[in-house]
């Protein structure tokens, strides 16, 4: 009985830890790799709006893929990327996708949880690869 206790007890910490790992494949600029991240985690992008010379930077979350975004910059970028139509964060924060891809020929730096890439005059991708996303 208590084996049978300490198997199910495993069984439901793996399955728990494969519900919540993230595993997210990188490629682009050089680098062709899968890191490891947990749902709780979060990222950014951020980099200077060319247009305005403004710091932009748009986080997200992990729960669910890529989700749960906000986007922080000043009003004058801000009103660049919505012509003054909407609230951008408003937009943002019901959006939700599996792929990220930045191009930039200035520069951009993406953080999901404790690493940092960046890129200049290239592109790069991010794919979460589980949990699958939903049509």
């Amino acid at each position: 009985m208590v084996h049978r206790l300490r198997w199910l007890f495993a069984a439901a910490l793996v399955l728990t830890a494969a519900a919540l790992s993230r595993p997210v494949a990188v490629h682009g600029d050089g680098v062709d790799s899968t890191i490891w991240l947990w749902a709780w985690q979060h990222g950014s992008a951020r980099f200077i709006n060319s247009v305005t010379h403004v710091p932009v930077r748009i986080d997200f979350g992990l729960v669910t893929g890529f989700d749960r975004f906000s986007m922080t910059t000043d009003e004058k970028t801000e009103h660049y990327y919505t012509s003054g139509v909407y609230d951008i964060d408003s937009r943002l924060m019901g959006q939700r996708t599996d792929t990220l891809q930045y191009c930039s020929m200035v520069g951009i730096t993406v953080q999901l949880g404790p690493r940092h890439f960046q890129v200049a005059d290239g592109c790069l991708e991010f794919k979460i690869l589980w949990p699958p996303q939903l049509p």
